[in-house]
């Protein structure tokens, strides 16, 4: 359909190693053939009308289509692709070790079958947890980048030029002693909440070969020695600040409890899981430890092991971390070697030391008139009445579920963001903000968003490998207001464009809100218990698909348990979150039937859905890639000043 090609062929190859992949055969139009497209122009092209799996690997320009004797396309005489690429061809090897190291590790983390230099990271799925994990895996090659040169640069010969040789040797040993209070850490006691030893995070895993004690009593001895956060507890004494001492603990005994329970004799032991497991969440203690409980349930079908951290040491990104540790030493511990993990990054306790130094300083400090603007900006109630008045228990409340299909999500992860330079949280609170409009006629929100907290705002500070809890929470408000003079399908564009701008124009991506709020020594921000707290919170945690992968292990199908206590105390209206699982965005609604109806929340969520579909399509229609006022040094400049420059520069 391209305008400037003239016929096409489409064949499936084998690349030799058993692995098919699809290269295109073309010819430009007879009357210009000189100007026939390259490759990138129609591989961008035909991720506009078909999906990801159908955009062929290889793009080969011919001056005719070879022919048999009937007339018919003669396959046998099309050529292999390496032997006609063009510069502009959709795959390029890698060139030197840099680019090896970093092919290996994209085609890891994004579960690609082949990546080539100018391939483009997020076209391909990536997004802010998965750079994450390209840089921490660099490490292994002893390479380091910095995260902001990968969104600056997505492809591998871009970025390559940014990638230096690791120099700096972070100590290795054993860390120990009194670690300061995260802000994250100091807002979970500040809330007070009811039995805050049950505030867990949770993995099971399944391995339908089942697990040897003496593997699992290695590999997690060695994991919590390895990883310090594993470690520590909290002493509630009255001291310190929040009343409490966060305390790194050496490598005595216990380092963790190991449950076992043999049901292999029951038909259905999922109950009778369920029960178990949950008398393991509420079982953890602050003050004494361990913060790392494991449920070992050998059934039937093979073994489930589930592993309870409290959330104070652990967070999103520090589970890929933790699972990637888990199957290499479980590999490790199969074939009777040592158990070694990656080298670690510096410790937890370095991270909050450095933390409370940068929240005095100058830098720091230039956040607070931003922070003010947006605490202080007024947006209508979502639920009648004081918006900060208790939201009642977990107990009390409802949970409603929705979800696109594996199509739908693979547009959203890899087609959707080219047309505006977006990243997922863009088109997310996007379609979020159009759904309340729409809704309630809120044009503009305020929500809790969450982060990974994991900025690079402290100099030498290297953090991609250290687990715990460093999740960021920030208030953002979205707003979706549009000229009126602007169509409908102009209108879309210009609330995109706004939420996306708006959302760069955070500083440091939300880390420095809680930094002020709770470490800075002068009155930065309101306190804590009159701040103005947002009565919705959105919260999106990447995806797990290839997070568990390889020698048997899967995520397991049965209940955890309560991974937070019933009993305790919600602190949002609406507490939205999504992640992506088996290939598809599942988002869940929590509320409380107070203050909504079910009927109410399912319509929230089919206008929600419905506004995401529009989103998406809207972006996947659009021709090229059109530059935002963020894509500018000018954070500041409006759509409107940009529009006035571009205007300018079209006339001339």
């Amino acid at each position: 359909r391209h305008e400037a090609v003239q016929e096409a062929v489409v064949l499936a190859r084998d690349n030799g190693d058993g692995q098919a992949y699809l290269c295109a055969y073309y010819t430009g139009r007879r009357e210009e053939a000189d100007k026939a497209p390259g490759g990138s122009e129609l591989r961008s092209y035909m991720k506009s009308v078909v999906p990801e799996y159908m955009v062929p690997s290889y793009f080969v320009r011919l001056d005719a289509i070879p022919l048999t004797a009937n007339g018919k396309v003669d396959r046998k005489a099309l050529p292999e692709p390496q032997q006609h690429m063009q510069a502009d061809t959709a795959y390029a090897p890698p060139r030197n070790p840099v680019e090896e190291a970093l092919t290996a590790i994209w085609q890891d983390v994004l579960g690609a079958a082949r990546v080539g230099i100018n391939d483009d990271f997020f076209e391909l799925g990536g997004d802010s947890i998965k750079a994450i994990q390209v840089s921490a895996r660099l490490h292994t090659y002893g390479y380091s980048m910095e995260m902001k040169d990968l969104f600056r640069c997505p492809t591998i010969s871009g970025l390559s030029e940014w990638v230096t040789v690791q120099v700096k040797q972070i100590d290795q040993g054993i860390v120990e002693g009194e670690v300061p209070l995260a802000p994250v850490q100091r807002w979970f006691f500040e809330q007070e909440f009811t039995d805050a030893h049950h505030y867990n995070q949770s993995v099971m895993l399944h391995n339908p070969d089942g697990f040897d004690e003496g593997a699992i009593r290695r590999v997690f001895r060695q994991l919590v020695l390895h990883h310090d956060a594993l470690r520590m507890v909290y002493r509630l004494d009255g001291t310190g600040i929040c009343g409490v001492k966060q305390v790194n603990r050496g490598g005595e005994e216990p380092l963790y409890e190991l449950h076992a329970y043999d049901l292999r004799d029951r038909i259905n032991p999922e109950d009778e899981i369920e029960e178990l497991a949950g008398r393991l969440q509420v079982s953890l203690n602050l003050q004494e430890g361990p913060l790392l409980k494991l449920g070992w349930f050998k059934t039937a079908d093979g073994d489930h092991l589930l592993m309870v951290l409290h959330h104070l040491v652990v967070d999103g990104v520090s589970w890929r971390i933790l699972l990637e540790d888990l199957q290499q030493g479980f590999g490790q511990a199969a074939r009777g070697e040592e158990i070694v993990f990656q080298p670690k990054t510096h410790s937890y306790k370095d991270y909050a030391e450095q933390l409370l130094l940068y929240a005095g300083s100058r830098k720091a400090l230039k956040e607070r008139e931003y922070w003010l603007q947006i605490e202080q900006a007024e947006i209508a109630p979502l639920v009648d009445g004081d918006a900060g008045k208790a939201r009642g228990r977990r107990k009390e409340a409802e949970t409603a579920f929705m979800e696109l299909s594996e199509s739908e999500t693979d547009m959203l992860l890899k087609r959707v963001h080219r047309a505006y330079n977006t990243e997922i949280n863009d088109v997310l609170l996007t379609a979020l903000g159009l759904a309340f409009r729409q809704w309630n006629s809120m044009e503009r929100i305020k929500i809790n968003l969450e982060g990974h907290g994991r900025e690079q705002i402290l100099q030498g500070m290297d953090i991609n490998r250290t687990v715990g809890w460093f999740t960021t929470m920030y208030p953002v408000v979205i707003d979706t207001q549009a000229p009126a003079s602007l169509s409908g399908d102009e209108q879309l564009s210009y609330v995109i464009k706004r939420v996306k701008d708006d959302l760069r124009r955070i500083p440091n991506k939300g880390i420095g809100y809680g930094i002020l709020a709770y470490l800075s020594q002068a009155e930065v921000l309101p306190d804590g218990r009159e701040r103005a707290r947002p009565e919705i919170s959105f919260n999106y945690l990447g995806q797990f698909d290839q997070d568990v992968q390889g020698r048997g292990l899967s995520v397991s199908p049965l209940s955890m348990g309560h991974s937070l206590s019933p009993d305790m105390e919600r602190t949002f209206a609406l507490d939205i979150n999504g992640m992506v699982s088996g290939g598809k965005l599942a988002l869940s609604f929590n509320y409380h039937p107070a203050e909504f109806t079910e009927s109410a929340i399912r319509q929230l969520m089919d206008l929600y859905r419905e506004q995401l579909l529009r989103v998406m399509e809207h972006c996947v229609s659009r021709d090229g890639s059109q530059r935002t006022a963020s894509d500018y040094t000018d954070k500041d400049m409006s759509l409107e000043e940009l529009g006035d420059i571009e205007d300018i520069i079209s006339s001339l």
